[in-house]
């Protein structure tokens, strides 16, 4: 090299030069960051190449080698470069790959410095994490010269300043603290709770067959799981092997079972619940490690194995309720113990979220559907505001019955039909007919189990759900008074919920048998339990109010224009002595209409059972799929709902009598 070359040499170097690597992620949890020495043992190191040629042309060559080497994660390139002949490049290098993997890495060298036989060269790391945080630090790069060739004179300080050998620095995500859904009332609904993990030690084991006989009995947990986790590559023997959370109280209950079979263990962990295994799923959701798909979804900084909202709100308002994380980068002495924060960034805190759910009302709706045929649902609204005080659907594995689908909703419907005759002119007092059959339009309607009334008033049919009268009555109302009667109720409305929401459709009937159908909630008439709850808020307080679940939700309601206290004198009575009487309950009156909408096929056709109404604030809806009579099924559902509604009230007023502390069973293992 000639001087000219070398003064070249130094102008090219005395610019600043980036390199950069661009590289698409896992997370900065899987980036912990060795910067130390002697990490790794021979035994894993890889073979060094052969070296047939050492050191470069001069220092600014052995500084471009190096770097290069760093952002490219080319060691072998690097073979010959070192003072130290048998310098572990790999392994003194072994953060590189991580960091590769789960950051943008810039390193932007500055000028070499000659002083006679030895050289400086100075250089920025700048590190930009998956949240978008960035973390730069200079360094400097001490070169040599022997014989007319340049080496790097290489030192722990090279990767980070001051690092000695057997130090490191760690990088990692801290997620905060999970934000919680909290009821209307502040109480929290799910947050870290105490839970126990039930899994296996393999050494432990005595008999496979046992283990797995006694898990599968007592814990549902499925033999061929217990046997994979077993079996997995590289299971040690003392590994704890963990299976299935269980609930401290659901744990007591099988711990004496399960503690004298060798090899089953139990530890003491925090684990996001609710107040109760199935309290509110449907709405809630709940939180597990993330999926592939969900991984694919929400991408950085998530990474495999973090904890994620999987369902319900806990899906939807991952972002809120998760935040985001800090980096932290911290320095680690050769014990393992942190001796410095080199770098924090600020995170995002995470927020709670606040419901119009009550944990009374909905334990309450949860102990009826106990005891309910299934599939089956239950809403509970605050009439006046429309918000969701309780819901619950059965069964707790399938789709969300309450709030997301729609049914026939059947002589429920005959609310609406019976506000569109009283602003027609109709009054409760009305005479009217109501034959076991009629012909309408050339469609036959028929009342439920062939009875009939003759001559009697609109209330009375209302009462005992004439289908007759109201297809008859209906099927003779100017059919835009139809419509805009179940307008008034919020069909065709179009209201958001942060869930999947059905709302309800009142189709323009198209011929005179349609409309007599539809009067009586058949036909192309649909509906969701969770809106015919809000039917019978609105005739409850006189407005329609789009149903809420977040505290934060526009509660305006819209009049009704009709005087609804003949609708609720009628609705009392179909409780009073009309087919709602299983409904009835001492005290506070109840305010209701029973529905058996016929669906499907088959003679007679099957029928899914409903109960509409009151009492006092609340307002419900009660359905059971294909459960048959409204009065018989649904009605005495309601009252049960009630009366455990009562029960919890009373329960809330009463004093507190003295406990035992809960406390934790004794557990095996560590």
């Amino acid at each position: 090299m000639t001087d000219d070359n070398a003064t070249g040499s130094k102008q090219r170097h005395s610019m600043l030069r980036s390199l950069v690597v661009a590289v698409g992620g896992v997370g900065v949890a899987a980036l912990l960051v060795w910067i130390a020495l002697g990490i790794l043992g021979e035994d894993r190191q890889p073979q060094q190449p052969e070296v047939q040629l050492r050191g470069v042309e001069s220092p600014e060559a052995a500084v471009d080698v190096y770097l290069d080497g760093l952002v490219d994660g080319e060691f072998a390139a690097m073979a010959g470069l070192f003072t130290d002949p048998s310098f572990r490049i790999r392994a003194e290098h072994d953060w590189w790959f991580t960091m590769r993997d789960s950051a943008t890495i810039e390193v932007t060298p500055g000028p070499v410095e000659r002083i006679g036989e030895d050289a400086t060269a100075p250089f920025v790391v700048s590190v930009r994490f998956v949240t978008g945080d960035e973390w730069s630090y200079t360094s400097s790069l001490s070169l040599a010269e022997e014989n007319g060739r340049w080496f790097v004179d290489w030192a722990p300080a090279v990767l980070y300043p001051g690092l000695r050998r057997g130090e490191s620095v760690r990088a990692k995500l801290v997620w905060p603290e999970r934000g919680r859904i909290l009821a209307h009332d502040g109480t929290a609904l799910t947050e870290d709770r105490p839970a126990v993990l039930v899994g296996v030690v393999p050494e432990r084991i005595g008999s496979v067959r046992d283990v797995t006989a006694s898990l599968d009995q007592y814990l549902n947990v499925d033999p061929a799981r217990v046997q994979a986790a077993i079996e997995a590559p590289g299971v040690q023997p003392d590994w704890f092997l963990p299976l299935v959370l269980v609930r401290p109280s659901d744990f007591r209950a099988v711990r004496p079972e399960l503690a004298p079979v060798p090899g089953i263990v139990f530890r003491e962990t925090l684990s996001r619940l609710s107040p109760a295994s199935g309290f509110a799923s449907h709405v809630l959701g709940r939180v597990d490690e993330v999926t592939a798909e969900e991984l694919n979804k929400l991408g950085a900084p998530y990474e495999r194995g973090d904890l994620v909202g999987l369902s319900g709100l806990e899906r939807v308002f991952e972002p809120r309720l998760a935040g985001s994380p800090r980096v932290e980068v911290v320095r680690v002495s050769q014990a393992g113990e942190t001796t410095e924060v080199l770098y924090r960034s600020s995170g995002r805190d995470a927020e709670d979220l606040d419901t119009t759910l009550d944990p009374a009302v909905q334990r309450a709706a949860e102990r009826t559907l106990d005891t309910a045929p299934e599939p089956s649902a239950i809403v509970v609204l605050e009439a006046a505001t429309g918000e969701i005080r309780g819901v619950a659907s059965r069964p707790l594995g399938e789709f969300n019955r309450a709030l997301g689908v729609h049914y026939p909703p059947g002589s429920t419907y005959k609310i609406i039909t019976a506000a569109a005759l009283l602003q027609a002119g109709f009054d409760t007092g009305s005479v009217v007919s109501c034959p076991a059959e009629i012909v309408v339009g050339g469609g036959t309607i028929h009342n439920a189990g062939g009875g009939s009334l003759g001559e009697t008033t609109l209330l009375e049919a209302f009462a005992r759900s004439c289908n007759t009268t109201f297809a008859s009555l209906g099927a003779g109302l100017d059919t835009a008074d139809l419509v805009a009667a179940a307008e008034q109720f919020g069909f065709g409305e179009s209201y958001e919920l942060p869930l999947p929401v059905a709302g309800a459709h009142f189709p323009a009937p198209e011929s005179t048998t349609e409309q007599g159908a539809a009067a009586i909630g058949q036909g192309r008439v649909l509906a969701s339990p969770l809106h015919m709850a809000t039917v019978a808020a609105a005739v409850a307080t006189g407005e329609w109010h789009a149903p809420r679940l977040l505290v934060d939700q526009d509660a305006e309601g819209r009049p009704l224009g009709i005087d609804v206290a003949r609708l609720q004198e009628m609705m009392h009575a179909v409780v009073d002595h009309g087919t709602g009487t299983r409904a009835r309950l001492e005290g506070e009156p109840v305010f209701g209409k029973t529905g058996s909408a016929e669906f499907g096929e088959g003679d007679p056709l099957p029928t899914h059972a409903w109960f509409v109404g009151y009492r006092g604030p609340l307002a419900f809806a009660v359905f059971v799929e294909g459960g048959g009579s409204g009065g018989g099924v649904a009605a005495p559902l309601a009252a049960a709902c009630l009366e455990a509604l009562d029960d919890e009230r009373a329960a809330a007023l009463a004093p507190l009598a003295p406990c035992a502390q809960d406390t934790w069973p004794t557990f095996q293992g560590t």
